[in-house]
């Protein structure tokens, strides 16, 4: 038993390591895929053993169909840039993040704020600075100090606030398994409530600008293919890019994203988005695929 226990902890370790490796140069050819393939088809018994049986699954689905299509390399990449531990937050960060979206729940339990909970809000985050370069102290951070700056917490402050925290809200779930309608397929299977973050990361009251402006999209989307979201920002004069550059206008996140993004990784572009808005003063704004493809639809009915 113990034997078997020391293979199993050895093959996860290289597990890791191998896609940590074909992350290196951030890009999956098609010789990486089927060498992760093979690799794993070598190491069969331990497929039901996590983190195995989650990429196992997600292979199996974006090989469906023999063809890897250009969402399907950037899912493949964000997945083994996950593996890449020593970049994730440290432990202790992670369960202070957890406890910030407890306490963020907690606040908006009763559905109103009062100035007594942003100054202890404040007081709270000013006790754990260490964590204020992990998303969302950083945020949370920023926004509280706005809030404070005059003393005075108005009622539209509130209502921020308010919002804000009810975008942590776990949701109960009755069925265990997320399940992936572009591909018709479960992917995870969770005990607890499921709580989705990235919400939390959108602008869902933006009103965009689509002439001139530059848009790049990461996650699956519900409405279409990246080329055909591509397409309708070409339509109405705006142009789309690839990559999260600090000039981008405009993040989209896909609708289909997956929404056990962990604490301290949330994909590579949007991460890039957050690092530039901290370290470069990027104003990129990130939107949710419903809002960009409903305002797209009213601009191009005009």
């Amino acid at each position: 038993m113990h034997a078997q226990l020391t293979e199993v902890r050895r093959a996860i370790e290289r597990l890791k390591g191998l896609m940590v490796g074909i992350a290196m140069d951030q890009v999956v050819t098609d010789e990486e895929v089927h060498q992760l393939k093979e690799w794993l088809e070598m190491h069969s018994p331990f497929h039901t053993v996590k983190p195995f049986n989650i990429v196992v699954l997600t292979l199996k689905r974006i090989l469906a169909d023999n063809y890897i299509d250009e969402d399907e390399r950037e899912e493949l990449l964000n997945l083994c840039h996950s593996f890449d531990t020593p970049s994730m937050a440290p432990r202790v960060a992670t369960e202070a993040i957890r406890r910030l979206h407890g306490i963020l729940q907690g606040i908006a339990a009763d559905k109103m704020i009062i100035q007594g909970e942003v100054v202890g809000l404040k007081e709270w985050l000013a006790v754990h600075n260490l964590f204020h370069e992990f998303w969302p102290f950083n945020e949370v951070w920023e926004l509280v100090n706005r809030i404070l700056s005059d003393g005075i917490v108005n009622d539209h402050e509130k209502t921020e606030l308010l919002e804000y925290c009810q975008s942590f809200t776990e949701q109960a779930i009755d069925d265990p398994v997320f399940h992936d309608a572009i591909y018709n397929e479960n992917f995870m299977q969770t005990a607890s409530p499921a709580l989705l973050p990235f919400t939390a990361l959108c602008d869902r009251n933006c009103c965009i600008e689509f002439a001139g402006r530059t848009f790049c999209f990461t996650g699956p989307a519900r409405t279409g293919t990246r080329k055909e979201l591509q397409l309708m920002v070409r339509k109405l004069d705006g142009i789309p890019k690839n990559n999260a550059v600090a000039q981008l206008d405009y993040l989209v996140i896909g609708a289909q994203s997956s929404p056990c993004w962990a604490y301290s990784t949330y994909g590579r572009k949007i991460e890039a988005v957050i690092e530039n808005r901290e370290k470069k003063g990027a104003e990129t704004v990130i939107l949710h695929e419903d809002d960009f493809v409903e305002q797209a639809s009213r601009v191009h009915q005009v």
